[in-house]
């Protein structure tokens, strides 16, 4: 996360309300999941949700493409670290019951029937090939090299664009009607109103677009450096394992702004 004298910005800016409010942004990602309250004024309305609550950012959605993009790459590539660096347990698949011969290769049954079967890490991988990509990532240094980097630079790009989400919410609370009698969550809006500055005229808009403009483009700086590591992963068999290609992203994309969370 740049810290905040590292952001750019462009024009007539009430820098000391800008720096209070992007504080105050740091602070509410930070104790997203842990506040329910905060949830609540930025997630609902004001009110306590009927569902499940989202544990991470991955479960918050919004019209951002770019910012949905990143969270699918992260998915399936620590997905694919985690299969490379954790030990997986072994499953013996059978269809049958049988006793596993010594080399692990088959079932022997009486009169020396063999049956093969499948061996399995506990969530439905094959483990040979487990062991294969595990073998390959603690021989490939480069490609190990390139994978972390464009983890890295992801979790970088995704961080902007969280605060982002953070901001873009606590604005649209802005226009929210909260009682007093609702304790804790009218306070919370009641503080996002004063660091915007005004509830209403153009001192609110002035100081989100700044900020907006300041998260948007730190996050496409690192996105685009991830851009380079995926380059890299894309010229071998064992990196493109880590990496999706960009039409099956487009495709993970479309899926999930077809079904976005309010």
């Amino acid at each position: 996360m740049a810290k905040f004298k590292n952001y750019l910005f462009i024009g007539d800016i009430d820098m000391k309300g800008v720096e209070g409010l992007h504080n105050l942004v740091v602070e509410y990602k930070k104790d997203f999941f842990t506040n329910n309250d905060l949830q609540d004024v930025l997630l609902h309305g004001g009110y306590e949700p009927e569902g499940e609550r989202p544990t991470s950012f991955h479960d918050i959605y919004d019209a951002f493409l770019l910012r949905t993009k990143t969270s699918i790459h992260l998915g399936i590539l620590e997905k694919m670290i985690e299969t490379a660096t954790n030990p997986k347990l072994t499953i013996v698949k059978r269809d049958e019951e049988g006793i596993v011969s010594p080399e692990g290769r088959g079932v022997i049954y009486p009169h020396n029937k063999i049956m093969h079967v499948a061996l399995e890490t506990p969530e439905g991988y094959n483990a040979h090939k487990v062991e294969e990509i595990q073998e390959k990532w603690f021989n490939e240094s480069e490609v190990v090299g390139n994978a972390r980097n464009f983890q890295s630079n992801l979790n970088k790009a995704f961080n902007e664009f969280n605060l982002k989400c953070v901001l873009a919410r606590m604005y649209r609370s802005l226009s929210l009607f909260i009682p007093e009698d609702f304790g804790e969550v009218h306070n919370i809006q009641e503080k996002i109103i004063k660091y915007f500055g005004e509830k209403y005229g153009d001192i609110p808009g002035k100081r989100l677009n700044a900020l907006d403009n300041a998260y948007y483009n730190v996050g496409k700086m690192f996105f685009g450096q991830a851009g380079q590591d995926w380059e890299k992963l894309s010229q071998s068999d064992f990196g493109r394992m880590f990496i999706l290609s960009p039409e099956k992203n487009k495709k993970a994309t479309k899926k999930v702004l077809s079904t976005l969370r309010t």
